[in-house]
């Protein structure tokens, strides 16, 4: 278990965080110190962000290149999460396939 220091410390952090007075922690032993940063946890999972304008999310359908991955193509280097397509390779459909096969390309 974390000590009273840094449960102390942990619980002023989110306190600030949701903008609420910090309770007195001075008398309080580590494990009513440990519930109570886990009932602050708890508090702050539940704040939901608001929403200040209306976001739209594209559709995404294709190919894209994985995660921690990056390919060299003819349009240069296409990153993780940008889409690709066969025609981006100087191999074509072969390449396109190799890369697919090796995890380098996916279904987005």
């Amino acid at each position: 278990m974390a000590s009273n220091k840094e449960l102390i410390t942990a619980i002023d952090a989110i306190c600030a965080e949701l903008k609420i007075e910090t309770p007195e922690t001075k008398d309080l032993k580590n494990s009513q110190l440990y519930n109570l940063l886990k009932d602050f946890k708890v508090q702050q999972a539940q704040e939901v962000p608001e929403k200040t304008e209306f976001e739209e999310v594209p559709e995404k359908t294709g190919f894209e290149v994985m995660p921690r991955k990056a390919i060299t193509t003819k349009r240069g280097i296409i990153a993780a999460g940008e889409k690709i397509e066969a025609e981006d390779l100087s191999g074509g459909e072969v390449a396109f396939k190799a890369f697919i096969k090796s995890n380098h390309i996916g279904r987005s």
